[in-house]
């Protein structure tokens, strides 16, 4: 009888969490149709992106708002109205950009080019509240430099989705945005390096970039694209560390609806489609399995892509750039990358240098603090000279965050020795210059700011979506998100360190 008992208590828990699970799924899942509505009811308007935790820009639980030309908004998504505090988009019609936030549009879409369309740091007025955000130029304005999708390709992939006009919507692509971040190197040796890339791709030479994580190599890739003969078509960066490997290979090559257990109905177009006409940027092109390597040789030597699921075959043209800060030769050599693939890559390699290293360091950190700060961002002497004497680890990456908190905890006023801790407490020891030899054991590969992968089973996914939609509710407070679940403060942090959530301010 107890056994029985278990059971169906068991059955009923499994049940509540299925349960949980699906409202969870469906709330994501109207998140997405609402920011959907928005792009494509308001494709002349300017879309704003914001959240007060800039890694969740660009994610279902940021804040988007359409803004007019003239600052005045005129589309909002629940998120947004949250946030902000305000009840119904009756409110928010009534306001202007200059009203909810201490900066004009124009500031924004400046400083937003600026930080390669990285979050920047803004203040809602007439609080304390701080939003970190990114504003863009209308999609209308980027037709211009979208390649069109063949009729054979979309045909041959998915039908195009309906929207409410009844009529098909057309299918994005995920290129290079309406605003072009155009980054000015003074420093020599990058721009010299520039100048052979540029020559060197419109031969239609490959190019392999080699420098530490953080150095810029998506960057440099992207000025190399806009100054080529492609520079209409679209660019397209992948990180092939960031996906599982169970991805990868969807990716980059698409497949049809229907090809495999867990597949989107309409099917999707790979990266390798999405970048005809324009440019391939494979980063940490290294951590690509080996027998997807053979497969990206194929496409390359051929230039046709096969989708999941299909026989049918697409030509493509596109310009490859790629990226690695580890030693590739190294790895042929270990039988952890194809040599005939290396070869094919390294057109030509060009080595970019650390931040450690670049002469137009000074002009770097100024810059980046106007567009995480504005004007608002101003330092003093020693603090000036705190960071060109860094070392910078995390090259480029670590100074951004480091410029970003320093204006945060200045709030505006001057940024001393006091506003960079980090600095101050830990200064991080000189790395060698040159090209790193990896270790046998793989040991010390990543770098120390990027974020491990997400292991984890559809259930902790689920769990995990539903603690960060809590945590959204109760504003991040964790005592309250614990008396919601009736658990100790303690079992909660055990769970959000386990789920890999973050709390920037444990209590």
């Amino acid at each position: 009888m107890r056994a029985v008992c278990r059971l169906i208590a068991t059955f009923n828990t499994q049940i509540s969490q299925l349960q949980q699970h699906l409202l969870v799924l469906l709330g994501m899942t109207a998140r997405m149709i609402e920011n959907r509505l928005i792009d494509q009811r308001f494709r002349n308007a300017h879309p704003l992106h914001f959240h007060s935790r800039p890694e969740f820009v660009y994610t279902l639980h940021e804040g988007k708002l359409a803004v007019d030309d003239d600052g005045s908004i005129l589309a909002a998504n629940r998120s947004a109205l949250f946030q902000l505090g305000l009840s119904s988009m009756d409110e928010i019609r009534s306001r202007r950009i200059d009203d909810l936030f201490q900066t004009s549009l124009e500031d924004m879409l400046q400083r937003s080019l600026s930080s390669s369309f990285h979050p920047v740091v803004t203040y809602r007025a007439n609080a304390a509240l701080r939003f970190f955000a990114v504003a863009r130029r209308p999609a209308s304005s980027a037709a211009s430099s979208v390649v069109p999708i063949t009729s054979s390709v979309a045909a041959a992939l998915a039908t195009p989705p309906v929207v409410a006009t009844g009529k098909p919507a057309p299918r994005p692509l995920s290129g290079r945005p309406a605003l072009q971040d155009k980054p000015t190197f003074k420093d020599a040796r990058l721009l010299a390096h520039l100048e052979t890339a540029r020559r060197v791709i419109a031969r239609r030479t490959p190019v392999l970039l080699w420098g530490e994580t953080g150095s810029g190599k998506e960057v440099f890739a992207r000025a190399t694209h806009d100054a080529s003969p492609h520079a209409n078509g679209a660019f397209v960066a992948v990180n092939c560390a960031s996906l599982p490997e169970t991805l990868i290979e969807s990716e980059l090559f698409g497949y049809r609806a229907g090809a495999f257990t867990g597949a989107q109905r309409t099917g999707r177009r790979g990266k390798i489609l999405q970048a005809d006409g324009g440019t391939l940027f494979l980063d940490e092109i290294a951590d690509m399995p080996l027998d997807l390597q053979a497969r990206l040789l194929r496409v390359l030597d051929e230039r046709q892509i096969t989708p999941l699921g299909t026989e049918e075959t697409f030509p493509v043209d596109f310009q490859l750039i790629s990226g690695s800060h580890r030693n590739l030769p190294q790895r042929v050599q270990e039988g952890r990358f194809r040599e005939d693939l290396y070869y094919r890559l390294a057109g030509i390699e060009l080595e970019l240098p650390s931040l450690r290293e670049r002469s137009d360091k000074r002009e770097l950190i100024r810059e980046i603090l106007v567009a995480e700060a504005g004007s608002q961002g101003r330092l003093s002497a020693e603090a000036e000279a705190l960071l060109l004497a860094h070392p910078w680890p995390g090259n480029i990456r670590q100074l951004r965050h480091v410029l970003r908190s320093a204006a945060a905890l200045a709030d505006g006023q001057l940024i001393g020795r006091e506003h960079l801790p980090a600095l101050v407490l830990n200064p991080a020891p000189l790395a060698a210059p040159g090209r790193a030899v990896e270790p046998a054991d793989g040991a010390g590969d990543d770098d120390e700011l990027a974020p491990a992968p997400l292991k984890l089973n559809p259930i902790q996914a689920n769990e995990r979506q539903v603690l960060l939609q809590m945590l959204e509710q109760h504003r991040w407070n964790v005592s309250n998100v614990a008396k919601a679940l009736d658990v100790s403060r303690n079992t909660l942090y055990r769970k959000l360190h386990k789920l890999h959530i973050e709390v920037s301010h444990p209590e």
